[in-house]
């Protein structure tokens, strides 16, 4: 413990136990005994010293910085992309708070704005129009205002009341080209967006890990531009048209009126 009386070491209390002539007596040169004695007790501080580090490495922010990501493992929290020591560890603390509200859009939220490096934005609405904004600052606003994603393009959605959709941004990674521009498989990031596989594994895990069992996230909507999807601005929301990821389909599918310029969608599993 910080500012507390140093640890009482084997190899430097066992001199009070040991009879004179094993002692150690410099002045006249007869130390065999005791160097012979400091060896072999020598060895318990270094087995308790091993013990007192492996019980506090299970204490996040106590014992060694190497065990937490074991720990996250075992608690269920992943590790930001840019996220500190001191950071992490104390969401590893708050573990079983962390888990309680497990099943909420807004514990989905934090989960997956503590994990991309740029702390962006995330608002989540679902279906009723409902909506939930995490400000990159830990401000929480909520809203009440229809949103209307494929009301005319799939109208036989509109019972679907289980869905949702989370909205990204500024979206920390670059916005790439599209199909018929030259873009093969086997690139090192998305097509579209220039995020890599573990990046996109680890959201769409968060995403399965931290909603409600009873919930579907349509779309995942990664925008630059910070006037999209305002709740208080009707006319920054879809228009019943982006169901459809595009063309003219087929029946009374109409085209899609999805905004490719700013934005970039994922449809997790």
């Amino acid at each position: 413990m910080a500012g507390g009386p140093a640890p009482i070491r084997f190899r430097d209390a066992f001199r009070k136990w040991i009879p004179p002539w094993l002692s150690d007596r410099r002045q006249s040169g007869l130390t065999f005994g005791f160097r012979f004695l400091w060896v072999m007790i020598s060895v318990l501080d270094a087995a308790v010293e091993m013990l007192v580090q492996g019980l506090s490495a299970a204490w996040p922010g106590v014992g060694t910085y190497t065990a937490l990501p074991l720990i996250g493992r075992t608690r269920g929290i992943l590790r930001g992309e840019a996220e500190t020591d001191a950071s992490f560890s104390s969401r590893l603390i708050a573990w079983l708070d962390t888990w309680r509200g497990a099943g909420s859009a807004l514990t989905l939220a934090k989960q997956i704005q503590a994990y991309l490096g740029n702390t962006p934005r995330v608002r989540i609405v679902n279906r009723a129009g409902f909506w939930i904004t995490l400000d990159s600052d830990g401000t929480v606003t909520t809203a009440q205002q229809a949103f209307n994603w494929d009301g005319t393009s799939h109208p036989e959605r509109s019972g679907f009341w289980s869905e949702m959709w989370i909205i990204i941004y500024p979206t920390q990674w670059a916005l790439t080209g599209n199909w018929g521009d030259g873009r093969t498989w086997g690139q090192p990031e998305g097509l579209g967006h220039a995020n890599n596989r573990v990046e996109y594994d680890a959201v769409n895990n968060l995403i399965a890990q931290w909603k409600a069992a009873h919930t579907k996230v349509r779309s995942v909507i990664w925008t630059s531009d910070s006037t999209l999807f305002d709740p208080t601005d009707p006319g920054t929301l879809p228009d019943g048209t982006w169901g459809a990821w595009g063309g003219t389909g087929s029946g009374s599918r109409v085209i899609s009126g999805r905004n490719y310029s700013t934005c970039r969608y994922w449809e997790p599993r």
